[in-house]
């Protein structure tokens, strides 16, 4: 009775565990259902739900055997074939560094455009008008942009052009009447000694008269003072007292007439000798005359010079309120807008030459500058192309801190392709060739090397060979090799290989 109990107890057991077993399968029928539905009669879900019910053994036998074949099916029918291998020949292309090869050292260079140009404001100012546009082709002295003092349009640069134009327009229009003036002065002046020179003749010829009348009158005198001591001598009782006075009065008068022909031959004489002082005076007075006349005639042109540097400092200044295009070229920008306020220096618009240089300026360190090549180009790198170049110049001292200037003229052919202000990329050999002789450099990336010792491959006879080597300075990407490495070794760059295997180049 117990062991009937016993197997009961282990039937309901077994029953409840096939229909768990079966509420899952349906479950995950359900949800197969759900992801993409399946279209079958209800009949045959009847008898299928029907089936499962009444052999719940056989059912879940089933589905196990149904799996199993699936799996089987898998892993042997629907296997992925593996894909075939390539065959090939084995050999690795590889890229090499043949010693003998000057090391280069890759560094940046700033581009300058000769032929680019960017026009500033070299005075304050409103802008006023835009003459220009981008794109356009200008030609040299092409006014771009107008400034102005104020917002009314006033400009006191042109203003001040007016008053120095009509300055020098008066000191010119009045040259030749000024000219003409100074020279009537000269001749005022030669007239004059002229005139003092007939003076003195004049003088002269008086001079003579006057003495003729001065011998007559002393001559009379003589005579008088005569008769004046006879009639004195035979005056005793007074009878000649009349004759006495009257020869006085005669005297007396004669007298007068010989002083003042005596201060008149004086005055005369002074004035008709060419060595006394008039006549130096008036000498004095004619080439006095002539030197200031002449310092006026020199004055007149240096105010008309001076006018003129006047008028074209003016035009200087009023040109600045009018940038121009220096050469023919075509407008890449044009940075201001109307209206805008500039200050000197402020950028205005952007020109590029027709015709321009291109120069690099690369900075390297005074080691490297002492040491580059002068018989392997350059290489300089833009826009995915390689320009071989010399350098045009290297500088001797330092021009930026302790860096020193490696200057490339660039081909014209290549101006498009540079930027104003830009870097580009310049490998730059260092050393000549043929370095071994002295001592050789590879590049850095070929090295292997662990914390003992430092291994290089070698390309010999198209395979790849393991070599150990010594290390020397660093140079750039580029190290000195002092031991392991000979004239004409090929050094392996591909670090794809090992030791032994075929390569080719």
């Amino acid at each position: 009775m117990a062991k009937s109990r016993i197997l009961k107890s282990k039937i309901a057991k077994t029953r409840f565990n096939i229909n768990e077993q079966r509420i899952r399968l349906t479950d995950r029928v359900k949800k197969i259902n759900y992801r993409k539905p399946l279209e079958f009669s209800q009949e045959a879900g009847d008898k299928t739900v029907a089936f499962i019910k009444r052999k719940p053994f056989t059912s879940f036998f089933m589905v196990l055997l149904v799996l199993a074949l699936l799996i089987i099916l898998g892993s042997t029918v629907f296997k992925v074939k593996p894909l075939e291998e390539q065959k090939g020949d084995g050999v690795k292309q590889i890229e090499t560094f043949k010693i003998g090869t000057s090391p280069r050292i890759s560094v940046q260079a700033q581009v300058e455009k000769t032929g680019v140009i960017k026009i500033v404001a070299q005075a304050p100012g409103i802008v006023s008008s835009i003459n220009t546009y981008e794109g356009e082709l200008v030609a040299k002295g092409r006014n771009l942009i107008s400034l102005s003092s104020n917002y009314y349009g006033g400009n006191a640069a042109s203003l001040g052009r007016q008053i120095a134009q009509n300055q020098y327009n008066l000191s010119k229009q009045t040259q030749e009447t000024q000219k003409e003036v100074i020279a009537s002065q000269r001749k005022i002046a030669e007239r004059s000694d002229s005139n003092n020179d007939e003076m003195r003749d004049i003088a002269n010829r008086s001079l003579e008269e006057s003495r003729s009348l001065l011998d007559l009158n002393e001559s009379l005198l003589g005579t008088i003072n005569s008769n004046l001591n006879q009639y004195t001598a035979t005056n005793s009782a007074g009878v000649n007292d009349t004759l006495i006075f009257q020869t006085n009065s005669q005297k007396s008068q004669l007298l007068t007439a010989i002083n003042q022909l005596k201060n008149g031959i004086r005055n005369t004489e002074l004035a008709a000798g060419s060595d006394k002082p008039p006549a130096d005076l008036s000498n004095l007075q004619r080439e006095i005359t002539l030197k200031n006349l002449e310092i006026q005639e020199k004055s007149l042109q240096v105010g008309l010079e001076v006018a003129r540097l006047q008028l074209a400092i003016a035009q200087v200044n009023e040109a600045t309120m009018f940038p121009a295009s220096p050469f023919k070229g075509v407008v890449e920008r044009v940075h201001v807008t109307l209206g805008q306020s500039v200050n000197p220096g402020t950028t205005l618009v952007t020109i590029s030459g027709i015709e321009g240089k291109v120069i690099l300026d690369a900075k390297v360190p005074a080691n490297i500058a002492k040491n580059i090549s002068k018989l392997e180009e350059s290489q300089i790198s833009v826009n995915g192309k390689i320009i071989n170049a010399m350098p045009a110049y290297v500088s001797g001292e330092a021009t930026d801190g302790q860096l020193y200037s490696v200057i490339y003229h660039v081909d014209d052919t290549y101006q498009e392709f540079f930027t104003e202000g830009g870097f580009v990329t310049v490998s730059i050999p260092v050393g000549a060739p043929d370095t071994n002789s002295v001592v050789p450099f590879i590049p850095l990336d070929s090295i292997f090397q662990t914390q003992e010792e430092s291994t290089v491959y070698l390309f010999k006879d198209g395979k790849a060979e393991a070599r150990k080597i010594e290390l020397g300075e660093v140079q750039g990407s580029f190290v000195a090799v002092t031991e392991g490495i000979g004239k004409d070794d090929e050094i392996i760059l591909s670090r794809n290989v090992v030791e032994g295997d075929k390569v080719k180049t």
